[in-house]
């Protein structure tokens, strides 16, 4: 019985480049008193609470980050520079990072990212060591590496195909809805290679006349002007829903005007004052999330309805 549980064993360690948790050894069938039998004879050895080394491994720099990945509470994977080393993107970093929900760790022989937003569909194995993929290894290595760095890991990624700008972009929306902070440098380098900071609002507004399309919802009508009850405005907006919704687009190029900006506030109020429900997505929601968009627009037919 001992047999099998060190041949199964050996097949789970030989993937994880000679590294194991408790967790594997009793998923294998070894229980407490097995596992110290065989750090005892020396057959294993225990590198860490919890994270164990089958005998005669050899030392690799892989085998310090599968153990440092293994080390810490699922979900969690190699990050930052040293996801980008393994992906290829970037040389062979000194010291070795990881990311997970909750370190709850101190004094560790690595750097360990505490990031609540980790999704398990982020990280892919690579060489048999869990790892952030590329979209989010390009977010994340803008932080700690700079702008630059960051710079060359998503052209190096582009041009071997290993991801796209939308895909980057679509995540950088994600992490901002949730207030994240440190996407400032991957934001930067999105915008600047689709153009979007000269998007006009004409471009926009078709861009989102296209977006409903696909989406299948009721086409809106652009540019309706409307006449305010209250105070006896005239109220142009960029698109009218019906049933008491209406969408404003906001471009970065015209709209970060101090005047505008006050006047499109103004132009809301009055437009809730009326009754009506007010929509407002920027130039970079219907670029790169427009299932965010169209999801929020549709729940809130359904519930005019």
């Amino acid at each position: 019985m001992s047999h099998d549980v060190d041949l199964q064993l050996a097949v789970v360690a030989a993937t994880q480049h000679g590294v194991f948790t408790t967790r594997d050894a009793k998923a294998a069938g070894a229980n407490s008193s097995l596992i110290s039998r065989r750090v005892s004879s020396g057959r294993w050895q225990r590198m860490a609470p919890g994270l164990y080394l089958m005998a005669g491994t050899p030392e690799t720099w892989k085998r310090s980050v599968s153990a440092a990945v293994l080390r810490m509470r699922p979900p969690a994977a190699a990050s930052h520079r040293t996801a980008a080393h393994l992906h290829g993107l970037f040389p062979r970093p000194r010291r070795i990072e990881v990311v997970t929900i909750s370190t709850g760790k101190r004094n560790l022989p690595f750097i360990a990212h505490q990031c609540l937003d980790l999704v398990a569909n982020e990280i892919m194995t690579v060489d048999g060591i869990a790892t952030t993929d590329v979209p989010r290894t390009i977010i994340d290595i803008g932080v700690p590496a700079g702008i630059q760095v960051a710079q060359r890991v998503l052209d190096d990624a582009l041009r071997r195909e290993m991801t796209t700008l939308l895909e980057v972009a679509g995540r950088i929306h994600r992490y901002g809805r949730k207030g994240r902070r440190g996407i400032g440098p991957a934001r930067q380098l999105v915008v600047e290679r689709l153009h979007w900071s000269d998007v006009t609002d004409s471009v926009l507004e078709d861009g989102f006349l296209r977006l409903a399309a696909r989406s299948g919802l009721p086409r809106p009508t652009p540019q309706r002007r409307m006449v305010m009850r209250k105070g006896r405005r005239v109220v142009r907006v960029d698109f009218d829903f019906g049933g008491d919704l209406v969408v404003e687009l906001d471009s970065q190029k015209y709209h970060t005007d101090p005047f505008r900006f006050q006047d499109d506030r103004r132009r809301q109020n009055a437009l809730i004052q009326e009754g009506m429900t007010v929509l407002r997505f920027t130039w970079w929601d219907v670029m790169a999330a427009p299932e965010y968009v169209a999801s929020t627009i549709a729940s809130m037919l359904a519930r005019h309805r």
